[in-house]
């Protein structure tokens, strides 16, 4: 494991176009947070088809995205994150 990660959170997400975007976001960052306080020393990956803009408490967790090109159209849709932990050996 990179730099003291001694787990990894990888995270498989869908979120369908009439989901509600605020709990969907607050789940996330919940189980995140559950997650990290059980495991301090956890990398986190997230990734997956985020349709609408889910994603907005994910800038504040802190999580860096890699896609940062349109991959549907004009939209950025489909998203990897990573935490600070994953990021910095990538």
């Amino acid at each position: 494991m990179p730099r003291g990660v001694t787990h990894i959170l990888l995270g498989g997400l869908y979120h369908p176009p009439d989901a509600n975007d605020f709990e969907m976001s607050n789940y996330l960052v919940s189980c995140m947070d559950s997650f990290s306080q059980m495991h301090p020393a956890t990398g986190i990956i997230l990734c997956g088809d985020f349709n609408r803009k889910c994603d907005g408490q994910l800038h504040t967790y802190p999580l860096k995205q890699l896609v940062l090109s349109p991959n549907r159209v004009q939209a950025t849709l489909d998203k990897i994150y990573l935490d600070s932990a994953c990021s910095t050996s990538y």
